[in-house]
């Protein structure tokens, strides 16, 4: 009878903790990494709702990634446990996260560049068009609009009485 092979996810529980973590942390970087580079593409189409749920998938990728690394640094003596091989692989993982974290987090701070150039350039306006105290109080330092006060032209009474 064969039996079923073993994918990175199924780790028996007699391989050593290093080893299982190590496989742990590479499918979270993996998935981390491939989350990041959605969330980048989404951005680029500006399909916002869709960039809605990426985050949410991507702050919870981010915890695994953090809780991992954590036990890591803290046991390093788990590292010992795995082969060359999967050292280098957690390595090379860690170039291509490192690099898709470089290209998301840089359109992530273009898009909020962007963003705060366009409410900058709203309040600008806004407030060019904001009318002082002054407007107020003398009618002839109001633009000239229709119905305004014109100083060229000179005001109408008509009774109504006759």
């Amino acid at each position: 009878m064969k039996q079923p092979q073993q994918t990175k996810q199924d780790a028996p529980a007699s391989t050593p903790e290093g080893v299982r973590l190590t496989v742990a942390v590479l499918s979270v970087m993996e998935a981390l990494s491939r989350v990041m580079d959605q969330e980048t593409d989404l951005l680029r189409k500006q399909d916002f709702e869709g960039l809605a749920e990426v985050r949410a998938e991507k702050a919870k990728w981010m915890r695994d990634y953090r809780a991992s690394i954590t036990t890591l640094t803290q046991r390093p003596e788990l590292l010992k446990e795995v082969s060359a091989e999967e050292r280098l692989r957690l390595r090379r993982s860690g170039e291509v996260l490192a690099v898709s974290a470089m290209r998301n987090a840089a359109d992530l701070k273009a898009a909020i560049h962007a963003t705060q150039a366009l409410v900058q350039t709203v309040i600008g306006a806004a407030r060019d068009q904001n009318k002082t105290n002054e407007c107020y109080s003398d009618p002839r330092k109001t633009p000239l609009l229709l119905g305004s006060y014109s100083p060229s032209c000179k005001p109408v009474a008509v009774s109504r009485m006759a």
